[in-house]
């Protein structure tokens, strides 16, 4: 081996012993107190509702490259008062769930489990590889074609995201948020339970299930023309839509 490879192999050498011992540093520096005061102190920076948990953590060689995130018994809210008009004007005993006189809930989960690609965030991109959600309560409801509940990204006033249709689930923030959110893979799982209504449209769901897996593109401003695949286990909906009932 010539002398330069051999100076060569042993900078490179050097310089993947560094960055080790960085990575090995911030792992340590991370730990579930740090990681909780991080999520605490940036969310509201994404978020325009509230996030209240128990506990978070965030680890790097989990899922190398990708940057693993653990949240403990989480809560996501917003002001009671922000949709009542629409909240108000239903009697269906289903617009119900969720509410509370403090604040309405969108979702909440024993435990959430997630791998984040770094390199995307540098393109305003939150490349999600998986989420696994542990016995999570959802409450979505779109009220018109302008105003659903899920809408709580922040919006930066800049240009509305490009939607890339590739083998993900892609989830679209509001239009004039340049923040995209991909996502591989969700898993719901330990007895999911989901409400899902469209009053504009006299569509009233509720769904239980064991353990559901999904792959594909879910776009959340128009739900159906998501596309994808997905396994369920013990499925159960309850609904309405319009005079009509439904049970299976």
């Amino acid at each position: 081996m010539k002398r330069w490879q051999v100076k060569a192999l042993k900078g490179l050498a050097w310089t993947a012993g560094v960055v080790l011992g960085l990575l090995v540093m911030v792992e340590v520096l991370l730990s579930p107190a740090v990681a909780t005061r991080l999520v605490n102190k940036y969310a509201p920076e994404f978020l325009d509702a509230d996030l209240v948990f128990d506990k978070a953590g965030i680890s790097i060689f989990r899922n190398f490259p990708n940057v693993s995130v653990r949240m403990h018994n989480a809560v996501l809210t917003y002001p009671h008062d922000r949709y009542a008009r629409f909240e108000n004007a239903s009697s269906a005993v289903l617009m119900r769930e969720g509410r509370n006189v403090a604040a309405d809930t969108l979702a909440s989960f024993d435990r959430f489990t997630g791998a984040v690609s770094v390199p995307a965030l540098l393109t305003k991109t939150i490349k999600i590889k998986r989420v696994e959600l542990l016995h999570p309560r959802v409450f979505a409801k779109m009220y018109d074609g302008e105003n659903a509940n899920w809408n709580i990204l922040r919006d930066d006033g800049g240009d509305g995201g490009e939607v890339v249709e590739d083998d993900t689930i892609e989830v679209e923030s509001e239009a004039g948020n340049k923040l995209k959110i991909k996502l591989n893979k969700l898993r719901l799982a330990d007895n999911a339970h989901i409400v899902f209504c469209m009053p504009s449209d006299t569509l009233f769901t509720r769904l239980t299930l064991k353990e559901m897996s999904l792959r594909g593109r879910l776009a959340l401003q128009d739900l159906f023309s998501s596309r994808g695949d997905f396994e369920v286990d013990a499925l159960n909906v309850t609904g309405r839509y319009k005079k009509d009932t439904v049970l299976f």
